[in-house]
């Protein structure tokens, strides 16, 4: 990466086998663009300013702006945009920072998610075990990762506030009441309860390009949160040990390795268990609990 890069994703080949195309998103927005590159004479050359994922078919360049997938004629041998562009359909769907959801085919033919025009729709319902829905908690939203307090009185979620941010919730179960977890502007995830349910930790960053912080916080929303650990890794909960003394922890680096660690909460000090390509972190938790005690 590049020193105003944050990070490169969506590589596209082009016919040729050796020139890619790619997204970078810079650590500032004005530094974020479409670019091409070389597997043999690598040297990054700009495309678009847009931020996109792009394919390349018959002669066309497609990629997206504003949510509406554009094409427009590209030639192979200067690598470069020609004539004007074309609208082939609007409001696609976004999965990520420059990824949206189409794909074209050789031919040109074109497959595409368009976007929600309302949120989704989110009912958390009681079941019991043989599967039969017994009751619901709180009105229906925009939720995930539902993650219920250990006496069952609260439920933490994440909510998508708007198009770009999510949020962790916790929900009175009696009450259907909800509140906002202090601690992101941008977003944040991946709630997990301590074994008294006075806290949640969550992860969570105040822009798309900011350290990621994993933080402690009052499940009532009272009182400023406790950081545990700030990385440019992606850092997720998975537990505390029974007597709360030690807090487990994932980090995620940029190759997907995901490293297992634990923290002395009186010392602050992160100490790393293992390193796997892939941990449940539930299970984990669960046997650093148990040998814990």
């Amino acid at each position: 990466l590049d020193a105003a890069d944050s990070s490169h994703r969506a590589p596209f080949f082009l016919p040729d086998g050796d020139h890619f195309l790619y997204v970078s998103l810079g650590k500032s927005a004005p530094d974020s663009a479409l670019r091409v590159d070389s597997l043999s004479r690598p040297g990054p050359r700009t495309l678009l300013s847009d931020p996109t994922s792009a394919e390349y078919a018959g002669g066309l360049l497609y990629f997206v702006r504003r949510g509406t997938l554009m094409a427009q004629p590209f030639d192979l041998q200067t690598l470069a945009l020609t004539e004007d562009t074309r609208a082939v359909t609007e409001d696609l769907a976004r999965f990520n920072a420059g990824i949206h959801g189409y794909s074209v085919s050789s031919t040109g033919a074109t497959s595409f998610l368009r976007a929600f025009t309302t949120p989704a729709q989110v009912r958390l319902t009681w079941m019991t075990r043989d599967g039969r829905a017994v009751g619901t908690v709180g009105p229906a939203g925009d939720f995930s990762q539902p993650s219920l307090s250990p006496d069952g009185h609260s439920v933490a979620v994440v909510r998508r506030d708007d198009d770009t941010r999510r949020n962790v919730w916790t929900i009175d179960v009696a009450q259907g009441s909800a509140t906002r977890l202090p601690h992101a502007t941008f977003h944040s995830w991946g709630p997990v309860w301590t074994p008294d349910g006075k806290r949640v930790a969550v992860t969570s960053q105040n822009r798309v390009d900011a350290p990621f912080v994993l933080s402690s916080i009052a499940a009532d929303g009272s009182g400023p949160p406790q950081v545990l650990v700030t990385d440019q890794f992606t850092r997720l909960a998975a537990g505390w040990s029974a007597d709360q003394r030690w807090f487990v922890f994932e980090s995620v680096d940029q190759r997907g390795t995901v490293s297992l660690w634990r923290r002395l909460m009186e010392s602050g000090e992160p100490q790393a268990i293992r390193r796997d390509e892939f941990i449940n972190r539930r299970q984990a938790a669960l046997r650093h609990s148990h040998s814990s005690g």
